[in-house]
């Protein structure tokens, strides 16, 4: 299960560092203290020279020392405490913990809804999940490990591209295979569009989504 403390803990560890670097010092201090879990009990155990000798930095083990007073003050929110706040609320909670930004904590709320969607409930209860955010906010990315984590799972994938799906759809208005195209993705367990209504859709394409979506959901 997802673990807030520990992965503002991991975050902090892996700034302005390469991952395999990062990834060395995060095994040293699990090392050091004992624990795969970075908590402030487990931090008690070690000096701050002995997280400076695993390569931490100056810095970063204050800001390590500030989240752990944090965590130990319970201004730190479980996992499951985060469904009922705002994401606005999590970030202004977070934020003045030291080291930790906006954008460190939006990344902790998208790994933890990776890590939540991920087991698959959703798509047993034939509910609909819609990726919303800039570019390069990483929706694509997250699409994309839901998809393989429910392939993985045993449910039936595929990922298009919102362009590529409405063209194979036009073609097959042509060729008179429409409806078994509608039929073979209604059947689908999820269906990942991606890059959808990045333009302006035509009277085709949204005659072709109404007829997918009342195939799909009813």
């Amino acid at each position: 299960s997802f673990d807030v403390s520990d992965a503002l803990a991991r975050a902090i560890l892996y700034q302005q560092l390469s991952g395999k670097a990062a990834a060395t010092i995060v095994s040293r201090v699990e090392a050091a203290i004992g624990s795969v879990g970075i908590h402030h009990r487990a931090l008690k155990t070690v000096s701050d020279q002995q997280l400076r000798a695993c390569g931490v930095s100056g810095n970063k083990v204050l800001a390590l020392r500030d989240l752990a007073r944090r965590e130990a003050a319970g201004e730190i929110p479980l996992a499951r405490q985060l469904q009922y706040l705002s994401n606005e609320r999590i970030i202004e909670t977070l934020v003045p913990t030291r080291g930790i930004g906006r954008w460190t904590v939006e990344m902790m709320l998208m790994f933890a809804l990776g890590t939540t969607l991920a087991g698959g409930d959703w798509l047993r209860h034939a509910r609909n999940l819609l990726l919303t955010g800039a570019t390069g906010s990483g929706k694509t990315w997250l699409a994309c490990a839901l998809a393989h984590q429910a392939a993985r799972s045993g449910f039936s994938v595929l990922y298009v591209r919102a362009a590529r799906l409405f063209d194979e759809l036009q073609v097959a208005h042509g060729d008179g295979s429409f409806a078994r195209r509608l039929a073979a993705l209604a059947k689908l367990d999820l269906l990942v569009i991606d890059d959808f209504a990045i333009s302006p859709m035509g009277p085709a394409e949204r005659n072709d989504l109404l007829e997918l979506l009342d195939d799909r959901i009813g």
